[in-house]
């Protein structure tokens, strides 16, 4: 009898491992979590989410054959005029700086990654640095710009800004249920600096530069690169973009932010970025890792001459 007993206590004591094991080897799914992909999760399979490096692509994107390998995106027509859009951007930004700041024998370092390929919209990351004298600048932020077919057919670019692609009606209203913004947007007026809320996009980029530190605190330069948008997502037919912010405080150089954003497609880019979305015809953000890897191309420029690598 006791030997009977032993038995079918071990036996219980079996299962309750057996249980425990399959307890905790089969996570819960917490319904609480939003539905939001954290920040730079591409939407891929298991496996894509994972790559990491450099992933070679390219493709045919509307009128345009497009090409990524690291030290570069090249865009071309299929006439023999092909545009490395990474570097003439750097070299743009240099150029800019030799000219307003007087920058003559600095050194400068530019690293760029595509985000996100539409048509003719290309959206980037880029970090630019500027050292002078022993004192180094850094800024960074997404940029998108659009591809455009000059008057002999060699491909030029032109960056693009919100109020290019959307009506003042639209921008203002998606940036007013920006939980942010609409915080600050309400404090303002609680402490009577204003009367009320913007009636304009174009009023609510003034209020962002007459009052950066009722806007986040004052620790990004908001007005200042309000356009620096990168195109994220597609969920019907609304997109949804984000923001670069960029700190204002040199501790804080390297804590990237964003806002987030979400707006009607626009019509006259619709069918251009539902078809990136799909990846039938290019991509956007959050597919980036999964197409093109997180590597940057890097270039670096000294004085008046240039270097690239």
């Amino acid at each position: 009898m006791k030997t009977a007993t032993i038995i079918v206590y071990i036996a219980l004591f079996g299962v309750s491992l057996f249980a425990c094991r399959i307890e905790h080897s089969a996570p819960r799914l917490d319904t609480s979590q939003s539905s939001q992909r954290p920040a730079d999760t591409p939407s891929a399979t298991p496996e894509q989410s994972v790559r990491l490096g450099l992933v070679d692509w390219s493709g045919r994107v509307g009128e345009f054959d497009y090409r990524w390998d690291g030290k570069d995106l090249e865009v071309s027509s299929g006439k023999g005029k092909t545009l490395r859009l990474f570097s003439a951007d750097a070299k743009s930004r240099v150029q800019v700086e030799q000219t307003t700041n007087d920058a003559k024998g600095c050194s400068f370092s530019s690293y760029y990654r595509p985000l996100a390929v539409a048509g003719s919209l290309v959206s980037f990351d880029n970090e630019f640095s500027t050292l002078c004298g022993g004192a180094i600048d850094n800024s960074w932020g997404y940029s998108t710009i659009k591809i455009i077919k000059g008057q002999e057919g060699e491909l030029v670019f032109d960056g693009v800004s919100l109020s290019d692609i959307f009506p003042d009606t639209e921008l203002l209203q998606a940036f007013s249920r920006e939980p942010k913004i609409s915080y600050s947007i309400s404090k303002l007026i609680s402490v009577r600096k204003i009367g009320g809320a913007p009636g304009t996009f174009t009023e609510l980029k003034r209020l962002m530069a007459k009052f950066p530190n009722d806007f986040l605190g004052g620790r990004y330069y908001l007005a200042d690169s309000i356009d620096s948008f990168a195109l994220r997502s597609v969920d019907g037919e609304q997109l949804t973009l984000w923001i670069s912010l960029l700190p204002t405080a040199p501790p804080e150089a390297a804590l990237r932010d964003h806002l987030e954003l979400t707006l009607p497609l626009p019509s006259k880019y619709r069918n251009s970025i539902i078809a990136a979305s799909y990846q039938r015809a290019g991509f956007l953000m959050e597919a980036a890792d999964a197409v093109v890897g997180n590597d940057s191309a890097s270039f670096e420029f000294t004085s008046r001459t240039t270097k690239t690598q």
